[in-house]
């Protein structure tokens, strides 16, 4: 008897599909290795895109590390949940043979089997309601990073444009001066190259 069908292997297609663009991405990033070691390292007068764009690619990875671990968690618990289905399907004395006790099918499954013994009554939308804010605490690191991402190329866009003016004043002070001019242009420069590390 087939009590429910769902989609097993989400969590880890997901994975290889972000494994996918990252090869993707390295292979870009190979190919055109000219165009970027010209926009991000060369001609920079101060440190400030390395600092800028280094924060922005750092916390990018911090993002992108914690979502590998909520997706191996959550590939984890397709596991536990798929287990449980097969059991039920298969009239199994106890639904959670094999079943990992931590996982959230089986405190659900023991939450409703305490409140059934105790001739409780069940209320499913309270038991999802606290399901819902748990797990929601859990995906708030990259949402929040994610905003902060478009923050943080604002920010670099700028400052940089702030250094760009530093450096148009430096050559309005000084008309022989080309440094004035070098840093405009380096200002400009980064300005791009923090809102393209963002974006």
């Amino acid at each position: 008897m087939q009590i429910i069908t769902f989609r097993s292997h989400f969590s880890r297609n997901t994975l290889l599909l972000m494994l996918l663009l990252a090869v993707i991405l390295a292979s870009v990033s190979i190919w055109k290795f000219e165009l970027i070691q010209t926009v991000y390292f060369k001609d920079q007068l101060t440190a400030t895109g390395w600092i800028i764009n280094g924060s922005i690619v750092a916390l990018f990875l911090v993002g992108m590390l914690r979502m590998v671990s909520i997706f191996l968690s959550y590939s984890r618990e397709e596991a536990a949940t798929s287990r449980f289905i097969h059991n039920q399907e298969e009239e199994n004395e106890n639904p959670l043979d094999q079943v990992r006790v931590n996982s959230i099918i089986a405190r659900r499954y023991l939450a409703m089997e305490r409140l059934f013994n105790s001739s409780t009554p069940i209320n499913q939308g309270a038991l999802a309601a606290t399901l819902l804010a748990n797990e929601s605490t859990r995906t708030s690191l990259p949402k929040y990073i994610s905003n902060i991402l478009i923050l943080t190329g604002v920010f670099g866009t700028i400052v940089s444009l702030s250094l760009a003016l530093l450096g148009a004043s430096d050559l309005l002070e000084n008309a022989v001066d080309v440094g004035g001019m070098g840093l405009v242009i380096h200002g400009m420069s980064t300005a791009l190259s923090t809102t393209i590390t963002a974006i």
